[in-house]
């Protein structure tokens, strides 16, 4: 696995044959296809290892998505939040099926009068001219869905998860988003619309990457 600089990363994000894959597509969700997804490994050694989703933009912002950590190759579920996504055909055309599993430290929350913990899921979908955003609401961990895009089974949105845990005099609360994308390459309306922190790579993480697929 070949260790890379921050620096010679974000050089080759501006490479003109990347330009010519934003130039070049053609769904209207990716018009300006500003960020490109990439995981990362991030060795912290004694057997500790991270896996990290960042977007980057053409500009070199980066926002920190997806997080898992792990201990001698065992998931620390309580420091770790990413997504599993499943997407399949359906018998209408243009029309898909898709299943979406939210990991966190409180997916295993029971809830009950005190416990809440509610996902809400956000994304696009589209026609041959138009395109509109669909909303589902889930106490659940997983949300089975479908969507429409004439372009492929193309999708893009942000997963929310609320948690409120009360006390006797005191309660809690915690609020995630995680960008969704099935594509590499990408111009998520939710990374504006939201409000996602913008910063630079070497201040996010402030350790040397290993480059994955």
């Amino acid at each position: 696995m070949k260790k890379v600089t921050v620096l010679f990363i974000l050089m080759l994000f501006s490479c003109q044959e990347k330009e010519k894959q934003f130039q070049d597509e053609k769904n209207v969700f990716f018009v300006d296809s500003l960020y490109t997804r990439f995981w990362f490994d991030i060795d912290l050694h004694n057997g500790v290892r991270q896996e990290a989703e960042v977007y980057i933009s053409k500009q070199n912002d980066t926002i920190l998505n997806q997080f898992k950590q792990f201990k001698f190759n065992v998931l620390d579920t309580l420091v770790s939040h990413y997504y599993d996504l499943e997407i399949k055909k359906t018998d209408i055309p243009n029309v898909y099926r898709g299943k979406i599993t939210l990991h966190s430290k409180f997916e295993n929350l029971k809830p009950n009068n005190k416990n809440i913990r509610v996902l809400e899921f956000n994304y696009l979908e589209q026609s041959k001219d138009s395109i509109w955003r669909s909303n589902i609401k889930s106490k659940k961990n997983t949300i089975e869905f479908k969507f429409q895009n004439f372009y492929e089974k193309k999708l893009s949105g942000m997963i929310y998860e609320y948690v409120k845990i009360e006390r006797e005099k005191t309660f809690k609360v915690n609020q995630m988003r995680l960008l969704i994308d099935t594509h590499k390459i990408s111009d998520n309306i939710f990374l504006s619309s939201a409000g996602f922190n913008k910063n630079n790579l070497s201040k996010e993480l402030k350790l040397k990457l290993v480059s994955k697929k």
